[in-house]
């Protein structure tokens, strides 16, 4: 497709204000009302809404939307571009999956800056990949430069829907008669509205669908229109800055060079002399605390504790230890010479940056052990589970700093961010919450817990309310009693949930309490069963036994 005009064949350096009108074309001036739907959509689905599916459809409506445009402009889709749109669209299907909690409300802060990486490096087209050595200053650029660098530029590009093209006059034409449609359209609608109720509820639901009530809440949709149009602009600026060059030279490899050049002023004996007691102290501290961690992977507790002492006890200050000691790494290669003739850092910087990861890579191994002690006594909770996968984190992240002191072509940056992004797909694609709500209670029920903490598992999303399905019965009345309220008070909160917001979570949470109604285990007063032999969460076969059962049911009423 082309839109009639040519990429700047330079940089403009120092260019900061978007191109005039008259360089607008009919494919910016569409994609400026693309970003206007978008930013509605941004405001309704994302910024204030609940996630689900219909933030998933936001971001795959963003994903092709921006692809269209930018091939339009001659960006070649390379390997930034498919890389960048395989991850948007992945990590978008999580909230059509999983209902909102922490991991969601971080993928959506994930989401929206590899949205700008995305669109910023397939906007480049240099065919270097997304995640590049420089990816931090290509980040920081994408995220805090592109969006300003033209915000005024979607105004202006709405003067490309009437530019002169080959079609102009039948352009102008179509323009016009849908102007003129608008009002008919409308009134027709109206008219149809107040004649057929079928049609009005189709109608009714769509209005609900976009605009969240078909009572006419006119505040919240004129706020909601009135945020949308800022968020319009960035997103216009955002891709227009990147593919025209017209931003400011901020975070640019070259700048970034010479910055890392300047700042290498630290000596290797300085270097040494900084290093060495920090090492020393590492060595004693371990030999004297070796008995101590050592206990933490015989299965034994040291005298005088127990397991919540123990996995508590300097935990947190180890992970503060391990951070502080990242730091101090970073800021060692940063700061330190090179060598004139090989350009590498000196073998003595490199072997303390190893020996302090070790060091560090011992404190890790030695916390999650101890994590691990802790949630075999008192079962899982979103803190730990979080928590630990940090600190797996940073085990990769020193695994990957030990492995660059010796492959000179691994670049540090770039693996880095390779490994978060497969261990926070990991952690999204997990079901966190299901797999923490059927661990506890399926400790608890063999005897391993002394007590299942319901007001935990109703704080976690609607994933753990299939494995909570066996409480419902539960020996103790009060936690059965605690369950079924829970259950009670979702399935209210389930039927008047906007669709938009459906997830898969969800679906599943609902099946679980229409088995429990069939059951007969939710209404008031009635006698709860004992437990059932081998009685077990709910999986998703007795989820469709469920729903095949109350289908027979109706059809034999129906009889």
């Amino acid at each position: 497709m082309d839109y009639g005009i040519d990429r700047p064949a330079e940089p403009a350096v120092e260019a900061t204000a978007p191109p005039a009108a008259k360089n607008y074309t009919l494919g910016d001036g569409l994609f400026a009302l693309f970003c206007l739907a978008a930013g509605y959509m941004g405001v309704r689905w994302y910024f204030f809404g609940s996630y689900g599916i219909g933030t998933t459809l936001l971001f795959f409506t963003l994903g092709v939307g921006i692809s269209v445009y930018l091939r339009g402009k001659g960006c070649a889709l390379g390997r930034a571009y498919w890389a960048g749109i395989l991850l948007l669209l992945g990590f978008g299907t999580v909230f059509s999956l999983f209902r909102p909690s922490f991991v969601t409300f971080c993928t959506a802060v994930f989401l929206l800056l590899l949205l700008t990486l995305w669109a910023y490096r397939t906007a480049m087209d240099d065919g270097k990949g997304l995640i590049r050595r420089h990816w931090p200053a290509d980040q920081a650029r994408a995220f805090l430069v592109m969006p300003f660098a033209s915000f005024g530029a979607a105004a202006g590009s709405f003067g490309g829907l009437f530019r002169r093209v080959p079609a102009g006059k039948r352009t102008k034409r179509v323009a016009l008669g849908l102007l003129i449609a608008i009002p008919v359209t409308a009134a027709t609608g109206v008219l149809l509205f107040q004649a057929d109720a079928a049609f009005a509820g189709l109608l009714t639901t769509v209005w609900d669908t976009l605009f969240g009530g078909f009572e006419l809440n006119i505040f919240r949709s004129v706020m909601r229109v009135a945020l949308a149009v800022p968020g319009a602009f960035l997103l216009f600026s955002a891709v227009y800055s990147g593919w025209s060059r017209c931003c400011p030279t901020a975070f640019t490899d070259e700048g970034m060079d010479e910055t890392r050049r300047q700042l290498q002023v630290m000596p290797r004996t300085v270097a040494v002399a900084a290093m060495t007691p920090v090492c020393l102290l590492y060595l004693v501290y371990f030999a004297s605390q070796s008995a101590y961690f050592l206990s933490a992977f015989q299965n034994l507790l040291p005298a005088g504790y127990t397991y919540a002492d123990y996995a508590r006890r300097g935990f947190f200050e180890l992970c503060g230890v391990a951070v502080l000691n990242l730091t101090l790494i970073a800021l060692l290669q940063l700061f330190s010479r090179r060598d004139a003739d090989t350009g590498k850092k000196p073998a003595a910087v490199r072997v303390y940056t190893v020996i302090l990861a070790v060091f560090t890579l011992a404190l890790i191994v030695t916390a999650l052990r101890k994590m691990l002690l802790y949630i075999d006594g008192y079962g899982l909770t979103a803190l730990r589970v979080y928590t630990s996968w940090f600190m797996v984190l940073l085990g990769v992240v020193f695994l990957l700093v030990i492995a660059s002191q010796f492959a000179t072509r691994l670049h540090l940056a770039r693996g880095i961010g390779a490994a978060f992004i497969l261990l926070f797909a990991l952690l999204n694609f997990a079901d966190v919450d299901a797999r923490m709500a059927a661990y506890n209670v399926e400790h608890y029920r063999s005897g391993d817990l002394e007590t299942i903490d319901v007001a935990h598992l109703r704080g976690l999303s609607e994933a753990a309310v299939p494995a909570a399905y066996p409480l419902l019965r539960d020996q103790d009345a009060e936690v059965a009693r605690q369950v079924r309220q829970w259950y009670r008070e979702l399935e209210t909160e389930l039927e008047n949930r906007p669709p938009m917001e459906w997830s898969l979570a969800s679906y599943r949470a609902e099946k679980a309490i229409r088995l429990a109604r069939r059951d007969r285990l939710l209404a008031d007063g009635t006698e709860i069963l004992p437990p059932a032999a081998g009685d077990r969460p709910v999986d998703e076969v007795d989820i469709w036994q469920a729903e095949v059962g109350f289908q027979q049911g109706v059809d034999d009423k129906r009889a």
